[in-house]
């Protein structure tokens, strides 16, 4: 299930991407292509893909995994 929401949160990026470039001309064949607005449409998708995607792989993850490890306790971490 964690890989699928993965490969979907890059399937938005990778989208955004293709928005953003059709957006500046350099994607070409496209209504999108050359008009500003599908730049920003693009760049707020990747920016959500991005956020989805750290979101999920990040310390929450990191924390849910040791505490699948210990048994359900986390021990607490030093903070310098």
């Amino acid at each position: 299930m964690r890989s699928t929401k993965n490969l979907l949160a890059l399937i938005v990026l990778a989208v955004g991407a293709l928005w953003s470039l059709q957006g500046t001309g350099v994607v070409g064949g496209s209504f999108m292509t050359g008009q500003s607005q599908w730049l920003y449409i693009g760049v707020v998708t990747m920016l959500v893909g991005l956020v989805d995607w750290c979101g999920r792989t990040g310390r929450g993850e990191l924390q849910n995994a040791r505490r699948r490890s210990l048994g359900g306790a986390v021990p607490p971490t030093s903070r310098s």
